[in-house]
């Protein structure tokens, strides 16, 4: 038996394979289906949202049924495993279930207060640290929300200072986004934006650079 809790994330639900709880559990894959079959006879609405109909390629090459369980699709089905062994794989599985919980939690609230003070890479140390290759690989897929493009707007403006002219803000998004070789904020990956934030200070000093010399020109003539 191996020693593996393998969290996942499903298009925003954290789930767990159907054959990977069979093995932990020390239950034949076929009879852990037909427990979530049983489940889900006279509660059909579960499907899809507790137990994820899934596929899986044998060595053969032929395709199986699994099922992708989410936290309260594996409560449900665990409830029917007794022991103590199985206690303690029902404990492991919530303390797993729950540290990835708490790691997506801190990638959502880090945004705004990194943003605002730009201290984005201190904090990207301190939480990212804490994830694993999966989390890292659900943050590609996140896009900034309402909130974050809010917050990198007041940002921009913040750094062009009280003497910023008309249209000064649009030219420091412009520059970024044409750099980062996209036509919003929300086409940006999430992870891809942080790493980048130093853009946003150089656009802001380029633009500010473009006035002092206008200025400077109107003095001259």
């Amino acid at each position: 038996m191996k020693d593996l809790i393998n969290i996942e994330n499903q298009d925003g639900s954290l789930v767990v394979n159907s054959r990977e709880v069979a093995e932990n559990f020390e239950k034949r894959h076929d009879h852990v289906l037909d427990a979530v079959r049983n489940i889900t006879t006279e509660n059909s609405g579960l499907i899809g949202k507790y137990f994820i109909e899934s596929s899986y390629k044998a060595g053969t090459g032929k395709s199986y049924t699994e099922y992708l369980l989410t936290r309260d699709g594996f409560t449900l089905l665990a409830m029917g495993f007794t022991g103590k062994k199985a206690l303690e794989w029902k404990l492991r599985y919530i303390e797993a279930f729950n540290q990835m919980e708490k790691a997506l939690k801190e990638v959502y609230h880090v945004s705004e207060t990194a943003i605002v003070n730009n201290v984005m890479n201190s904090l990207e140390e301190k939480v990212l640290s804490s994830i694993d290759e999966r989390l890292c690989k659900y943050e590609e897929n996140y896009r900034p929300t309402h909130a974050n493009k809010i917050s990198i707007n007041s940002y921009i403006k913040k750094g062009l200072g009280d003497l910023q002219e008309e249209g000064e803000v649009d030219l420091v998004k412009q520059r970024v986004l044409l750099m980062l070789d996209a036509e919003a904020w929300q086409d940006i990956p999430y992870g891809k934006l942080i790493k980048n934030m130093h853009l946003i200070d150089e656009s802001i000093r380029a633009v500010k650079s473009f006035r002092t010399k206008k200025q400077l020109s109107l003095f001259e003539n």
